[in-house]
């Protein structure tokens, strides 16, 4: 979420920072591998992922949501492309970076986001 809020404000040319960006963490090799796919997916489909999350805020369009909410929701639109972690597990933990990182009103946006935009692909109700 933070490198995706840094390439929103710097652009493109960030990308090129990300790997020490990531190295700096002091993460494991594998954590920083699964973060950097998570990033890419997230950049790189962000016009399409925008028009999804978009298709579930009526009335709230993703440019005018915080760079926090926006960040953290395509993030989770990355891992669940990813499939390697449970969805309930990518909304309880996109909630709670929302609500750290934003305010303690984000995590119900982005819960109703997530939830709905996850029965919307895959049928449940």
């Amino acid at each position: 979420m933070e490198v995706l809020c840094q390439l929103d404000v710097q652009g493109e040319s960030f990308m090129l920072q990300v790997p020490g960006y990531l190295a700096d963490s002091g993460e494991a090799s594998l954590t920083i591998n699964y973060a950097h796919k998570l990033i890419e997916g997230a950049w790189n489909n962000r016009e399409v992922g925008d028009q999804e999350l978009g298709s579930h805020t009526p009335g709230w369009s993703v440019k005018r949501m915080t760079p926090v909410v926006r960040n953290v929701l395509r993030t989770a639109l990355a891992e669940f492309d990813l499939g390697k972690v449970p969805p309930k597990v990518i909304i309880n933990e996109a909630i709670e970076i929302g609500c750290e990182y934003d305010t303690p009103d984000a995590g119900g946006f982005i819960n109703g986001v997530l939830d709905s935009l996850w029965k919307s692909q895959t049928g449940e109700v």
